[in-house]
């Protein structure tokens, strides 16, 4: 076989991979869009789909004719949703807390009830690992219940987070907004002077 048809063969072979990595992909794709379509339209937090929430807490700084009282309204704002954003992720924490405390307790539960049962019956006892799983079994609820309040209090960090980079964004606008308003200012006081024979 010469170098020319081996150099081809490793190509055609290097493309049939590909081809078949980004057909599993895709598939992965089409799973992604369906899910997240569901999801956002079945999943609520504090009774509002996420969506509802961010077009909420959305704040937007306009790049253009920034004035020091658009940026004094938008900081009110920003002040504003950060603490409703801050109570919401308190909350969210309390409850996810809750929730994994109540789930440990039902799993002791269990468990505690499968030791009892084989020792009333003077049976042996299977595995530790085999127990886990049987009281684990009987846990999903509140397994979910802990993942979708971890879901909203991540949700609520990344709210505060956002309106802490809307805060810092705002905050050099201030001061690149004041430095020239200031230069402005010395610029027509010069001005003044000049004309004024100073």
């Amino acid at each position: 076989m010469s170098e020319q048809q081996e150099l081809k063969l490793k190509t055609s072979s290097a493309q049939s991979k590909v081809n078949a990595m980004v057909k599993r992909l895709m598939g992965g794709g089409e799973v992604y869009s369906l899910m997240k379509a569901d999801f956002e339209q079945n999943f609520l937090i504090n009774g509002k789909k996420m969506s509802e929430w961010v077009e909420e807490f959305r704040v937007t700084i306009p790049t253009d004719n920034l004035t020091p009282a658009i940026i004094q309204e938008l900081g009110l704002k920003v002040m504003e949703l950060h603490q409703k954003a801050a109570f919401h992720h308190a909350a969210a924490q309390a409850l996810a807390q809750f929730i994994k405390r109540g789930g440990e307790l039902s799993y002791l539960n269990k468990f505690n009830e499968l030791v009892n049962e084989h020792k009333a019956k003077g049976e042996k006892l299977p595995a530790a690992a085999t127990l886990e799983a049987i009281a684990k079994a009987g846990t999903e609820d509140e397994e979910s219940a802990a993942f979708r309040a971890d879901i909203a209090t991540r949700f609520w960090k990344l709210i505060l987070e956002h309106l802490a980079t809307c805060r810092k964004i705002l905050e050099t606008a201030s001061y690149s907004v004041n430095s020239e308003l200031r230069l402005e200012q010395q610029q027509n006081y010069i001005e003044r002077m000049g004309r004024n024979g100073h």
